[in-house]
């Protein structure tokens, strides 16, 4: 990733940290253009365009990500969000599960308890990620060395 890329994806985070959604797409759609493979780019993409309402752009965007670094949880998250606001509900529950499955043991199974109890309610995919950020932020503070990434705000 050039300086240029690495500096637009760092000022798109803020900008989506901020809401300003159609902001961070357009420094986005030209990171993406000079590195069309980043999986950072297309992850933040995938949140912009879900701030945006605009589910199957994001969607396209977080497959895109997840064919890059299957193993990054925040682009499972960004996959789970999309499909679900896309209608694709099996996908999402999928996403969510191959997230939680690659977690450290002692975050994954509270994540699956979670995103299990919620499936079996039928409660969407952000109920689950709700209860996982629940159970991940009761995880590091009794062991603060564990990381798992950046899950979606909803």
């Amino acid at each position: 990733m050039t300086q240029p890329t690495a500096a637009r994806l760092a000022r798109a985070a803020t900008l989506l940290d901020l809401r300003r959604h159609a902001e961070a797409e357009a420094l986005l759609r030209g990171a993406l253009a000079e590195d069309p493979e980043s999986a950072e780019g297309l992850r933040l993409l995938a949140r912009s365009l879900l701030g945006q309402r605009r589910a199957q752009e994001a969607l396209s965007a977080a497959r895109a990500a997840v064919a890059l670094a299957p193993d990054e949880l925040s682009g499972q998250a960004h996959l789970a969000h999309a499909a679900e606001d896309a209608g694709e509900h099996a996908e999402a529950r999928d996403g969510g599960e191959r997230g939680c499955a690659g977690l450290p043991a002692q975050l994954g199974s509270p994540l699956h308890a979670g995103a299990h109890a919620a499936a079996g309610r039928r409660a969407p995919v952000s109920t689950a990620l709700s209860h996982a950020r629940h159970a991940t932020t009761l995880a590091l503070s009794s062991s603060p060395a564990t990381s798992c990434g950046h899950l979606p705000e909803r």
